[in-house]
């Protein structure tokens, strides 16, 4: 006797939820690494907030200051996503995801480890961020040298 294919329906509801989460939280930091500010506005829900050091506010504000890299201690010109984690809860959505960042500054440059703690809501067939802590986990800097160069 066969058993009913719903606990195998059941756990592919659940991956395909989880890698639509991943893909939402990877394509917001796609989109703030590729100055799209469109694409990292679609990426969060209406109404969502940011919190990055000591910035906190609005995804209008935080994506604004992420585009002219206003954020404090650290606004990257690169987000590359190492390693994610994702669940669900309820009818939504939690997400951390691990994130090497580098910027450039006029007195040299700066690599850091991010933790980006995302809580994520369900708009229609979409995830979207609802609210965004980032989190500073390491940095590395380097000065300039006198031609510009890495020492």
């Amino acid at each position: 006797m066969m058993s009913s294919p719903a606990p195998f329906l059941e756990d592919l509801g659940t991956l395909s939820a989880l890698a639509a989460v991943e893909d939402a939280v990877r394509v917001s930091c796609m989109a703030l690494a590729d100055r799209d500010r469109a694409g990292a506005l679609a990426a969060f829900a209406a109404g969502a907030r940011c919190a990055h050091g000591s910035f906190e506010g609005t995804t209008l504000d935080y994506v604004a200051a992420a585009m002219a890299g206003e954020l404090p201690d650290l606004s990257p010109r690169s987000w590359q996503v190492t390693s994610h984690g994702a669940g669900l809860a309820g009818a939504g959505a939690w997400a951390e995801t691990y994130v090497m960042a580098e910027t450039a500054q006029d007195s040299g440059g700066a690599m850091a480890g991010l933790r980006l703690l995302d809580r994520l809501e369900r708009e229609g067939d979409a995830w979207r961020i609802a609210h965004r802590r980032t989190v500073l986990d390491w940095t590395f800097r380097w000065p300039q040298t006198e031609q510009g160069e890495r020492n």
